[in-house]
């Protein structure tokens, strides 16, 4: 829990203030429902038109009205404005107090059977009038209201995500309305723990937003838990901004992240995921609401100072459109909930997938009835965020054949099953592990090995995320028991414009109510945006249509692929093109960027020959073609991109099983880089390239392998191999061992169980003698003793000056943000990626250390090799790879040294396929890495997008 700073200026009257200019800036728009509401007004401060029983659902609707009404009422009297009549109105003020009056001593209790309306609803409804009202009314009247109705309004250890934020701000207005400024301070160190919690309900590692339990799985809820988190969060952190109630920084950065690394990626326009909201999406207006509630957060956060060129970037999206200075541009792999989400300048694109690890789009209480199929690799497609219906349009949904969302693969039968997944769990989940994506920040990829109860059809899906185009592909679908066609649709939205089409045929246009059927190779065109069929054996069908539903008609562009009824081993190949006129899809569709490699039940795969990059979705292990000489194969499932610059190779990688934390991977090229190996009888390169371990397995890991010539021996080397010992290494203990040094022993004893048995550890080295550009560096620790794996974080030390003779528990220097995290046993390799502590080290004082522990509580311990250990293989090295500034003379002579530690390409090659037991030997100090046979788990290679930074994730949030 965070701990409050003390502020120097304490008031619950700036607070009070802030609430209520905050509350006053909805007036505009909350104004013009006054007359309206003042017509059902009686004399006695009741609206003739509402039961105030409290005694059912719809009763206490009523009752959270009426202190909406009130709220609005008093708008209209506090609003100075020209265009307002009511304003400083008697009259209209004691309405106002009748109607306080009213509910104080004649409205019903709440006794609702859904607990929400009493500890949520109705006190939402009447906190923000009480607050705006508080000078004018009686405080009798205020007692009795808030003794009827906010006596449920904080239960912080009953309820956890968006359940407790929403009941935060209520509890915030009952705290200084009671002047309990006790419960206020309770209010704000809840609301910062479950910013953080990284648990359960609320924010995820991936920050995306799960809510809602059924069988032990949640629910991806971004589109609507999440936002009420967010937009409750960021009311109160503006409410106590400035004030001694203030959030700390921690929590601060965090709601910045959930809004700007998270929820903008969500929407565009008036349109938010659909996939990401749940049961809400098909209620009246949720759809564009929902943008709007994004945007309120957004302008509360504005408020505080950070993060303020990224707000007001969102704020001008929602407010003016998209343009080239406020857009975005990136992938987000969602890996915690099956999702991704990517955009571009001219487009957004979110992908919802279903894993046996998560729950489709929930359908309850009545509400998203038709939403069985919503998770089955939706694929919304937005450009102008109008497509589904623009803020006070009406929206596409109840019109939407729902066994044609975009992206998925469905038997048309038009029998769509309806399970209440609060009270049932049947169909409810996926049924295969092997559903995941990748994303190195820019670009992504996605597969999906469809299976789940109820639905006898399976299939093989992935989509691919580049510049200018996403391209999806499907195999293996198979339906033996289909009765009906099975479906890949590509889209449905509401109709904008004429629709042009080309195949073999030609080329044909038609307006509402046409329609064409295409076969083979086309492409298709509407409202700027292509699609480009791939698939010689696609049967296409393309209408502009008419469509019924909700009691409205609604004119409706859709196209799907038709795999006809029983298909089996049937696929489909499609590249959706963003921002064209129909001539621009033409000559794209003839001379197009994309290369299809694979698509297969075991490999899809999809290389762009502009951006030369192959990104890669791996059923199974295999291997692929990524250009005409090279070729990949991985030892598991995985999703790679691998983006070729120069002879180097770029890899992002994850596994979607989320069980791995290494991945092996062999290339038929010489390379250089972390993990690499060259196997001279076998003429490739073998990658042992991490993954994140728990809790973010399935995160993305990014790394740079450089290319090597042909022939090293005549050819100076591009890069260099440094290997540098550790300078000093010691252990550190609690309890009576507090003030005891131990820096002379064997091993780096790590444990983190109770007072006097929770042991860390530090390292140190020398940068001094590492010259040229530094590419990439990792220090590596070899696990000497310990039977059970140990998490392991590492951190770089604030004060490098500590001395392994002396330095004990209570005198060892603090630590900055975790830089990785690693768990290991005896004879496995701990490695982290220290690159940018090295770079900043050459260029100061050449000293950088770090700090390991062990993040979680636990009974075992794992010991290090120190650099006192008698095997010299085993000690703690820093591997660093070098480039030379300027590349040096071809004269170089074979096997002359670098300057100062640097090797030259011969030697680092004789070195690393050296058979010794011992492992390679750098120099006469310098210890190389543990034998090959041992498993390194490397973790947390820096880097922008969603490649693991926990730097951000964790410890900048006072965890670790």
């Amino acid at each position: 829990m965070e701990t409050l700073e003390t502020r120097a200026v304490p008031t619950s009257g700036l607070l009070y203030s802030n609430m209520a200019q905050e509350i006053m800036e909805q007036a505009p728009k909350l104004h013009p429902g006054t007359a309206y509401y003042l017509q059902f007004m009686r004399s006695d401060g009741s609206f003739r038109d509402l039961n105030y029983s409290g005694k059912s659902d719809a009763s206490a609707g009523d009752l959270q009205g009426h202190g909406k009404r009130l709220e609005t009422l008093t708008l209209s009297l506090k609003w100075n404005d020209p265009s307002n009549p009511y304003y400083n109105s008697p009259w209209l003020q004691s309405q106002i107090l009748k109607g306080w009056n009213y509910v104080a001593y004649k409205g019903g209790s709440v006794n609702a059977p859904n607990w929400w309306w009493k500890a949520i609803g109705v006190p939402q409804g009447m906190a923000q009038g009480l607050i705006l009202m508080r000078d004018e009314m009686s405080p009798a009247v205020r007692s009795q209201v808030l003794k009827k109705y906010f006596g449920s309004v904080w239960s912080p250890s009953k309820y956890d995500g968006a359940n407790v934020t929403s009941q935060a701000p209520l509890a915030m207005i009952d705290g200084l309305l009671r002047g309990n400024t006790s419960r206020i301070r309770e209010v704000v160190n809840r609301v910062s723990a479950e910013l953080n919690a990284y648990g359960g309900e609320g924010i995820q590692r991936d920050l995306s937003f799960q809510q809602h339990r059924l069988n032990g799985k949640l629910n991806y809820y971004s589109g609507h838990y999440g936002l009420l988190l967010a937009k409750d969060s960021a009311q109160i952190m503006r409410w106590t901004g400035g004030t001694d109630f203030a959030f700390g920084g921690a929590a601060i950065h965090q709601e910045l992240r959930f809004l700007l690394d998270h929820l903008q990626w969500l929407t565009r326009g008036d349109t938010f995921d659909v996939a990401s909201m749940g049961r809400i999406a098909t209620s009246h207006s949720a759809l564009s609401n929902a943008a709007g509630t994004l945007n309120d957060a957004l302008v509360d956060m504005l408020t505080l100072g950070s993060r303020t060129d990224e707000l007001t970037s969102a704020i001008e999206r929602y407010t003016l459109g998209s343009s080239d200075a406020n857009s975005l541009s990136g992938s987000k792999a969602l890996w915690r909930s099956d999702g991704m989400a990517w955009q571009r300048p001219n487009m957004l694109a979110t992908l919802r997938m279903l894993s046996n690890r998560t729950l489709r789009p929930e359908t309850a209480a009545g509400q998203n009835a038709r939403g069985f199929f919503e998770g089955d690799g939706f694929t919304l497609l937005v450009q102008d965020g109008d497509e589904l219906g623009g803020s006070g349009e009406s929206s596409i949904l109840p019109v939407w054949d729902w066994q044609r969302l975009p992206g998925t693969t469905v038997q048309h039968n038009g029998w769509i099953p309806n399970l209440d997944m609060f009270k049932t769990s049947t169909n409810s989940t996926g049924g295969s592990n092997l559903v995941g994506s990748a994303s190195d920040g820019n670009y992504g990829v996605a597969l999906m090995d469809y299976r789940r109860g109820g639905v006898s059809l399976t299939a093989r899906k992935s989509w691919f995320f580049f510049d200018d185009e996403i391209v999806a592909l499907g195999s293996d679908i198979d339906d033996a028991q289909a009765s009906a066609p099975v479906f890949t649709s590509l889209n449905q939205v509401l109709l904008d414009g004429p629709v042009t089409v080309q195949d073999a045929a030609g080329r044909r246009t038609f307006e509402l109510g046409g329609s064409a059927s295409l076969s083979g190779g086309a492409w298709i065109h509407h409202d700027d945006l292509g699609y480009v069929v791939l698939d010689a054996s696609s049967r296409t069908t393309v209408q502009a249509q008419m469509q019924w539903g909700g009691g409205l008609s609604l004119p409706v562009f859709s196209a799907w692929v038709d795999h006809g009824a029983r298909p089996q081993n049937q696929t489909y190949a499609y590249a959706v093109v963003p921002g064209v006129s129909p001539d621009e899809l033409d000559a794209y569709t003839g001379q197009l960027p994309i290369q299809i490699l694979n698509n297969t039940p075991t490999i899809q795969a999809v290389r762009h020959l502009g951006l030369n990059q192959t990104q890669i979705a791996f059923y199974s292990a295999g291997a692929t073609m990524i250009d005409d000489t090279t070729w990949i194969a991985v030892s598991q499932p995985a999703l790679v991109i691998v983006r070729q610059v120069g002879d180097d190779l770029v890899i992002t990688a994850s596994d979607p099983r989320q069980q791995a934390t290494s991945l092996t991977i062999d290339v038929n090229r010489q390379l250089i880089g972390p993990g690499a190996k060259w196997q001279p009888d076998a003429q490739t390169t073998r990658i042992t390239m991490a993954l994140p371990a728990l809790p973010y397995q399935g995160a993305s890991a990014t790394a740079t392998y450089f290319g090597l010539p042909a022939d090293p021996i005549d050819e100076p080397a591009p890069v260099n191999a440094v290997a540098v010992p550790a300078q000093a290494d010691a252990a550190v203990r609690t309890g009576s061992y507090a003030d005891t040094p131990d820096g002379n022993s064997a091993e780096l004893a790590i444990q983190n169980f109770t007072t006097g048995y929770t042991r860390e550890s530090f390292v140190r080295f020398d940068t001094s003698a590492i010259v040229g550009e530094i590419v990439s560096a990792e220090v590596r620790l070899t696990a000497v003793s310990g039977a059970n794996p140990v998490l392991i974080s590492a951190a770089p030390t604030l004060d490098d000056a500590w001395q392994e003779s002396s330095i004990t528990w209570n005198s060892k220097p603090a630590s900055g943000p975790e830089i990785g995290r690693a768990s290991v046993s005896q004879g496995q390799v701990a490695a982290f990626d220290v690159t940018s502590l090295v770079r900043e080290a050459v260029g100061s004082d050449d000293l950088f250390s770090l700090r390991l522990a062990s993040p979680t509580q636990g009974y075992y311990l794992v010991g290090f090799a120190s650099r006192e250990h008698a095997d010299v293989a085993l000690r703690p090295v820093l591997e660093v790879i070098t480039r030379p500034s300027t590349i040096e003379s071809s004269a170089s002579a074979e096997g002359e040294s670098r300057t100062g530690l640097s090797l030259t390409l011969g030697d680092y090659l004789s070195l690393a396929t050296s058979t010794s037991s011992a492992g390679p030997v750098l120099g006469p100090t310098m210890a190389g890495p543990s034998t090959s046979d041992r498993r390194m788990l490397r973790i947390g290679a820096a880097s922008d997008g969603d490649v693991w930074d926990p730097s951000v994730v964790d410890l900048a949030l006072g965890q670790y």
